[in-house]
């Protein structure tokens, strides 16, 4: 599939609709955007980057991830993407910022300790179950119960050496939370 405007990439909500069917469906997706838009300002505005660079990468993820299967990204999947990543990178900033940063780091038993409590700590413990729980209000689907066990242990399996460097090596917050964010999004497409 050859990609040369975002209309490659994205499909509206609606196809094959009607002339008012297409009119309140443009309604919707700008509000939902303003509502997006307007989250994305009050973030930043609160904690910075955090919450508008994770959601950009888990609205990239989206769009990688459905390339990657040969269809094309809905207007309203975006949309859900960016909320969710709007609330995890805020979590995830408060985590690093008041847990991670707290732990010391000299030693090799530190920096385990730090790689350790954010990986499965908070991802298991605190993302994952945000994560999950937010795809069920939003994209109404009701996750199986072994869901939750399966994405920690991947995401363990897969992302410890990578939290590891950025709790370790990566002093700035807000870079942090980028590499975490762009990170799951590398393990998100792969794996996917």
């Amino acid at each position: 599939m050859a990609v040369t405007t975002i209309d490659d990439l994205v499909k509206p909500n609606v196809e094959n609709a009607g002339a008012i069917d297409w009119i309140v469906n443009s309604i919707k997706t700008t509000f939902n955007y303003s509502i997006l838009t307007f989250a994305g300002l009050v973030s930043y505005a609160v904690s910075g980057l955090a919450g508008p660079v994770t959601a950009s990468a888990m609205m990239l993820g989206r769009i990688l991830l459905d390339l990657k299967k040969g269809v094309k990204t809905r207007w309203n999947q975006l949309y859900r993407e960016g909320l969710k990543g709007i609330i995890l990178g805020n979590l995830a900033k408060l985590f690093y910022q008041n847990v991670i940063n707290a732990m010391p780091n000299k030693s090799i038993y530190g920096k385990l300790g730090r790689a350790l409590a954010y990986n499965p700590g908070f991802m298991g413990m605190i993302y994952n179950p945000v994560y999950l729980k937010t795809t069920e209000i939003l994209d109404k689907k009701i996750p199986q119960k072994s869901e939750w066990r399966n994405l920690t242990k991947r995401i363990f399996k897969y992302n410890f050496i990578p939290h590891y460097i950025t709790t370790n090596y990566i002093e700035n917050v807000q870079q942090q939370v980028a590499a975490s964010a762009f990170l799951g999004t590398a393990y998100r497409v792969i794996a996917g």
